[in-house]
């Protein structure tokens, strides 16, 4: 069987959103090749089978090496463009990154235990974390306090699902304390279901010591 050939490019589906912006920020600073694709421009490609991947001398060729989502499903319920993305991730081993997204089992998580500022919190990576794709990281990683020209954002902490689907996994990488007591949420986590793997993040914009940009770059490309 032909080795499969994997392009070192970057899908990003752009909804236009900051938390893709800042995600294509960091892949431009790092030199990362990509492709963006507008969601909103009416002229853009359609993603499906021929867009992904292909056929080079006889090899099978994915033509991105990640891809990066504003949140597990931009473009809606029963989308076809969404059937062939979780096609390719599965036929080809390339992780997902969620860039934005409420907690839900969607993504393996449950009802949040805190929604609001992030403004002072002490993140932390998780030891699952720090032996995967952050262990560049050390200590804690604060998010800055908020100032009027730059909120430091906000965003959500939860649990992974009591229950998950059979064969699904949720592996909290990057948590937090609950303000308020209630022990800690995450707020960077893989979900492994249905032979793919996506990297969960329910952060909005957060100004931290390591972007949330170097988190998804990382474990993307790891």
């Amino acid at each position: 069987m032909p080795l499969t050939r994997i392009d070192l490019v970057v899908l990003v589906v752009d909804d236009d959103g900051p938390a893709v912006a800042a995600l294509t920020a960091e892949l431009t600073g790092q030199g990362t090749p990509f492709r963006r694709v507008r969601l909103a421009d009416p002229a853009r490609p359609t993603i499906d089978a021929a867009f992904l991947s292909d056929t080079v001398d006889g090899r099978p060729r994915a033509k991105y090496q990640a891809v990066i989502l504003s949140n597990e499903n931009p473009f809606g319920a029963g989308s076809a463009e969404m059937a062939a993305l979780a096609a390719f991730e599965t036929s080809f081993g390339i992780r997902q990154i969620d860039a934005s997204t409420t907690a839900r089992p969607a993504v393996g998580l449950g009802q949040p235990a805190y929604t609001g500022s992030l403004a002072g919190l002490q993140a932390g990576v998780t030891a699952a974390g720090l032996a995967g794709p952050f262990g560049y990281l050390r200590g804690s990683v604060p998010f800055d306090a908020d100032t009027p020209a730059a909120p430091a954002g906000s965003g959500q902490l939860a649990n992974p699902l009591g229950t998950l689907p059979a064969g699904a996994s949720f592996t909290t990488l990057v948590d937090a304390p609950v303000p308020g007591g209630g022990g800690r949420g995450s707020l960077v986590g893989e979900y492994a279901h249905d032979g793919r793997r996506e990297l969960v993040l329910t952060s909005r914009t957060g100004r931290t010591t390591a972007s949330s940009g170097s988190w998804q770059g990382a474990w993307s490309t790891g």
